[in-house]
């Protein structure tokens, strides 16, 4: 039923009096007609004049209407999902212009009554949905424990609700039922089939409908994984939220999924260790918890293996660049072959004729953006729980068995393919080793990290594509390095400090230098010379260079070159000691 607006419809005309309740049809005769819901709503507004300000309200009901009145279970459980996603979408809409449109309108009355209902708290709601989720394993639908954990992130989102959200969520044996699903879902995803990954991939030679079939089983648990993670990651960001987290025990539930490489769970993977690298900044008791369950270690050895299967399936998708050389011990077979995709092409049997154009080189395609995230989100997290303030006596994890150097290994050699983000992330996390354990360099310089590192930024065109977060890197980890003596003897001896030459005269760079990059270099650069004195030399040099370089550009003849060698490129006897004992 619905009251009348009157006045003229541009399709029914004349709408009679304003107020008239006028009834359209009933449950039982919808459902005895053999009608659909959109023919049937059409009648039903051409025989009652509805208007058309009430047509699509007017289907709703009868598609809610013939799916309730149903026999069948699949057509009650489409009606619940109906209403569970408009609820989450009502949540979601800016109320306050919602009304204000609907404010005069043939749909006031109806705007007032969902604006009543989602001002009122709601714990029964909740209650509902929990009891939901409680029965998930006992056949309730999984689209139906989706939509109840996309409800509940929406509820515990609303600002206006979200205090009493949260006090009925730690209610009821609620933390329980989502400690149940936590580990259930995290349960199916490891257990569900995974496909090879690069090489392997291609070796196993698999029938194209195998291959479905095997990403088919591997996705069937995907949907509720996203709506839970998306459940987790709402909760995680308030006092409240962290507070449900805690009772339900977050941290044994979400480790054991780190441990997952299925490639087609790598983004909730990412979202999981996101919501874990929250939760333990909130709360110094749930790093150090996380540290006795072994999750340092388990972050390592998924950092290692995500960088490996990274550049595997780089290697299988775009091809290798160049002939593979030798693979390291520390190395997979497959990971290394990816490894030394970036290098440069070996030379041609016969220089190109003179008539020929130029080739252009090939492009660099980064490794996938949801492996690069993870990647991001491993080291962020490896940082905060190994190197943030109070973890003095806590050992740098992965550095004794070479898994920690074997990933920075992978991303150091690779820079153009993991992209200047993962790279600059990399670089951070061997400052944060080195500030942290300065006595470690020596077993750093036997897995040849610091030589990685240093001859990423030597040649023509040194480091990851042109960043910020790349340039700002460098004089930092330079720094880090020098405070071991034979750390600095490497440093002196290499040209990593040239690369900032071309930072400041290169047109390349022209837009990672914008804003505030310029200056915050230049500090960065001070603070190094600063700190140590024995590259004051180079500094005053790369400062020279600089200046010349500009020189050359604005057309200026900038006098001959200074005929002295480089003082950081001729090291004394000492140096030259240090050299050979490391």
């Amino acid at each position: 039923a619905f009251y009348c607006p009157g006045g003229e419809d541009e399709l029914l005309g004349d709408l009679g009096p304003a107020g008239r309740r006028a009834a359209v049809a009933d449950r039982a005769t919808l459902a005895a007609s053999g009608e659909s819901d959109r023919a049937a709503a059409a009648r039903l507004a051409k025989a009652h004049g509805v208007p058309s300000g009430l047509r699509f309200s007017l289907f709703a009901r009868v598609r809610l209407a013939r799916l309730e009145s149903s026999a069948d279970p699949a057509e009650a459980c489409r009606a619940t999902l109906f209403r569970l996603y408009a609820f989450v979408v009502l949540l979601q809409v800016d109320r306050a212009a919602a009304e204000g449109d609907a404010r005069g309108g043939p749909d006031e009355s109806a705007e007032a009554a969902v604006a009543a209902f989602l001002a009122a708290d709601q714990p029964e709601l909740v209650a509902e949905l929990f009891r939901a989720l409680r029965y998930e394993r006992a056949g309730v639908p999984k689209e139906v424990v989706e939509a109840c954990l996309r409800a509940l992130a929406a509820l515990a989102g609303d600002r206006a609700r979200a205090a009493s959200t949260l006090a009925a969520m730690r209610g009821g044996g609620h933390p329980a039922i989502l400690a149940a699903l936590v580990s259930s879902t995290a349960r199916r995803l490891i257990e569900a089939p995974r496909a090879p990954v690069g090489e392997a991939l291609t070796a196993a030679n698999l029938p194209k409908l195998e291959l479905d079939a095997i990403n088919a089983d591997a996705d069937a648990p995907v949907p509720i994984a996203d709506a839970l993670v998306a459940l987790l990651s709402t909760l995680v960001t308030t006092h409240g939220g962290c507070l449900f987290l805690r009772d339900v025990s977050l941290l044994p539930a979400l480790l054991p999924l780190l441990r997952n490489r299925n490639p087609r769970h790598v983004h909730v993977v990412s979202h999981a260790v996101h919501v874990l690298e929250i939760f333990m900044d909130y709360a110094s008791q749930a790093a150090a918890a996380f540290r006795d369950l072994g999750g340092m270690q388990i972050v390592v050895q998924r950092l290692k293996h995500e960088a490996e299967d990274a550049l595997a399936e780089h290697a299988a998708t775009h091809g290798p660049q160049v002939e593979p050389s030798a693979a390291a011990p520390s190395e997979s077979e497959g990971a290394r072959g990816a490894s030394e995709a970036s290098a440069a092409s070996p030379p041609s049997a016969s220089p190109p004729s003179p008539s020929s154009p130029p080739e252009k080189p090939a492009p660099t395609y980064l490794v996938s953006s949801t492996r690069r995230v993870l990647l991001k989100a491993l080291m962020r997290a490896l940082a905060l729980t190994n190197f943030s303030p109070g973890t003095n006596n806590v050992k740098v994890a992965g550095l004794e068995d070479g898994s920690l150097c074997a990933a920075l290994n992978l991303v150091f050699r690779n820079p153009r393919l993991f992209g200047a983000g993962v790279f600059s992330l990399a670089a951070n996390l061997l400052c944060d080793v080195m500030n942290h354990e300065p006595t470690c360099y020596p077993e750093l310089e036997k897995q040849e990290v610091p030589q990685t590192f240093l001859a990423a930024w030597e040649g023509p065109d040194p480091g990851p594509s042109p960043s910020a977060d790349a340039l700002c890197c460098l004089p930092n980890a330079l720094g880090a390095l020098c405070l071991s003596p034979l750390g600095l003897a490497r440093v002196k001896k290499s040209g990593a400090l040239d690369a900032l030459v071309a930072a400041f005269t290169s047109r390349a760079y022209q837009r990672a230098m914008h804003g505030e990059t310029a200056g915050a270099i230049g500090g960065n650069i001070d603070e190094l010379l600063r700190h140590v004195p024995d590259l004051q030399p180079a500094g005053v040099r790369f400062a020279i260079d600089v200046l010349r370089r500009l020189l050359e550009v604005g057309g200026m003849d900038p006098g001959p070159p200074d005929p002295e060698p480089w003082p950081d490129r001729a090291p004394s006897a000492a140096g030259d000691a240090e050299a050979a004992a490391a």
